[in-house]
């Protein structure tokens, strides 16, 4: 996603980043399905709690990272087109754009 991101930024290319705005529910999902894996972790052994919170430091970083992406290619959009669309990605997205 970040590639494609920059590659729709650079090319000016609105379908790229319609699908890369697209693919933010795939990064959500394995989000949560993360946190899940990572609070049973801790559930099932207390004393992984330092690692399972590095874990879970990581997992949410990158489902960030994935937002950031998304608010570049609503950029690319706008950019392109002049006009803001109201784009949903993610559950409870907070729009930056």
């Amino acid at each position: 996603m970040v590639s494609d991101s920059i590659k729709a930024f650079v090319e000016h290319n609105v379908d790229l980043a319609r699908n890369v705005i697209a693919r933010d529910d795939k990064v959500d999902a394995l989000y949560q399905n993360a946190k899940s894996s990572i609070i049973k972790m801790i559930t099932d052994n207390p004393g992984n709690g330092g690692s399972a919170l590095e874990l879970m430091n990581v997992a949410k970083y990158l489902e960030r990272i994935g937002d950031h992406v998304c608010n570049i290619a609503e950029w690319v959009i706008f950019a392109e087109t002049g006009i803001h669309e109201d784009i949903p990605h993610g559950k409870g997205a907070k729009k930056t754009v």
